[in-house]
């Protein structure tokens, strides 16, 4: 929602600046009335349950931010976290069945004692309208299976993993400045953002790893100076951005290496130019990919790059 700023919250809801009660300001909250849908979502999150739909659901934004904000003190959500699912189609193509209408806003929303607010899992839902979750600290993200998503998350903390696997994101989809206790998973996953950042990584901290196996990307899948223990993995992906840097890595420190082989599905394939210079890599992978530079006239760059251990780059 336009116009929210950060507050802390009390045992009975949120505070304002000066420590006292601010009863006023969510107003807005006390005054909602949910649809029956919307109280089957809230009876399962305040009995820390998953709440699944087989039939076509439609759920207002606005309720869940009520929900994971902990604005109505008659609606505490379990530990556990706010889980919805819709019931996941045979074909890929097919229209999912629960949507999120309107613009789910959590920018800067934190627990009072700046720990982290419950889970939010959406999964297998279409998304009307944006998500807004910059500065946001939460356990665990997972927006699996996700139709229309563009998420603005920058500097957003989540203790757990950032789960996208199989979601068809479009425009922006900016992570950068995160820092993500687990991993940042998106197996499957397509990121459409022509001319622009597909997926936006830059300065990220991932604890857990990147994994983009069987992605497509068309756009810039940006990481510059992304740092992570474990490792970054493509494997099988279709990164696009003829004319342009198709995957960006500078700088990045990626202690367990850089994998681009080829997956079940086919080789890793990048249109664009991969751009590795002055990356710390453990090792750099890329058995069968197939890079094509296009009219940028460079492939690959791995200037002052520095991979401590092996290299693959067999055709």
């Amino acid at each position: 929602m336009a116009g929210y700023h950060p507050c802390e919250r009390s045992k009975s809801g949120y505070v304002n600046s000066m420590g006292t009660e601010d009863t006023s300001r969510f107003k807005w909250a006390r005054d909602y009335e949910p649809t029956p849908d919307e109280e089957k979502v809230r009876n399962a999150a305040m009995a820390g349950e998953r709440c699944i739909f087989d039939k076509p659901t439609t759920i207002n934004a606005e309720f869940l931010r009520i929900l994971m904000l902990g604005v109505r003190s008659d609606w505490p959500v379990a530990p556990i976290g706010v889980i919805i699912e819709g019931e996941k189609p045979g074909d890929e193509d097919t229209p999912r069945l629960l949507t999120i209408e309107g613009p789910l806003d959590l920018t800067d929303a934190r627990a009072a004692d700046g720990r982290a607010l419950p889970a939010l899992y959406i999964r297998n839902a279409h998304f009307t309208d944006p998500v807004a979750l910059t500065g946001t600290h939460l356990k665990h993200l997972n927006f699996g299976g996700a139709r229309g998503l563009s998420v603005m998350a920058e500097y957003l903390q989540v203790d757990c993993d950032v789960w996208l696997g199989g979601a068809r994101c479009r425009g922006d989809m900016h992570f950068g400045g995160a820092r993500i206790g687990g991993q940042f998973f998106a197996d499957g996953a397509r990121f459409e953002n022509e001319g622009g950042h597909a997926l936006d990584l830059q300065g990220a901290s991932v604890k857990g790893g990147v994994f983009l196996d069987n992605a497509i990307a068309k756009g810039c899948v940006h990481a510059s100076g992304l740092t992570t223990d474990s490792q970054f993995s493509a494997n099988g992906a279709q990164f696009e951005n003829e004319g342009d840097v198709a995957l960006d890595l500078q700088a990045a420190s990626v202690k367990g290496g850089v994998f681009l082989r080829r997956s079940k599905n086919g080789p890793a394939t990048f249109k664009g130019t991969v751009e590795l210079n002055t990356s710390l890599l453990d090792k750099f992978n890329a058995e069968e990919a197939q890079f094509d530079g296009g009219s940028t006239g460079v492939a690959i760059r791995l200037l002052r790059a520095r991979i401590l251990n092996d290299a693959w780059l067999d055709g």
